[in-house]
């Protein structure tokens, strides 16, 4: 089933879902702020989750190996994707990323092999570790504003390497 945050709530703490393996939906409300380390990891079962734009930072491994998980929306007030958020998210089909968002961490998407397009907005400057190994099918967008990226960011061997890396006017800062 569905399970909506009270708007009571206004921060979820790490492993609070841990082994709810029932758990298709999440609607988290206006009046959380804050997603902890961990909080929805592995949940098997979960498909869809919509995150209300009051929220300003999700943890580490907060979606880790939720296989299903389909689509997911991040807030406007996200300035970071940390290390391993969607790691393993299989079923992860569609993930639009925020202006402002400044850093995607290591490992943050691995693993996302259904993921396709993803346009990097012009707010990053850091691209982590092994950020996109794994998403083979996606064709991912760099801005100019790029300034790091990390070993593996894209891949490291043939059967995980990102469909395309394109670069916005040709242009990246070395």
């Amino acid at each position: 089933g569905t399970i909506y945050i009270p708007t009571d709530v206004t921060k979820i703490g790490g492993e609070v879902f841990e082994d709810a393996n029932e758990l298709t939906g999440i609607i988290i409300q206006n009046s959380v702020t804050e997603i902890g380390d961990h909080a929805f990891q592995a949940l098997a079962a979960l498909t869809t989750v919509h995150i209300a734009d009051t929220v300003k930072s999700i943890g580490i491994s907060a979606f880790n190996g939720c296989t299903k998980l389909r689509s997911i929306n991040i807030p406007s007030g996200i300035t970071e994707l940390k290390t391993t958020v969607f790691v393993d998210c299989e079923a992860l089909e569609s993930l639009i990323m925020p202006i402002g968002l400044s850093k995607i961490g290591d490992y943050a998407i691995g693993g996302c092999r259904k993921l396709t397009g993803i346009t990097v907005p012009n707010t990053v400057t850091t691209i982590g570790e092994a950020a996109f190994n794994g998403c083979i099918q996606a064709e991912i967008t760099l801005p100019e504003s790029i300034t790091e990226i990390k070993t593996a960011a894209f891949g490291n061997h043939d059967d995980n390497y990102c469909k395309k890396v394109k670069v916005k006017n040709d242009a990246v800062k070395k």
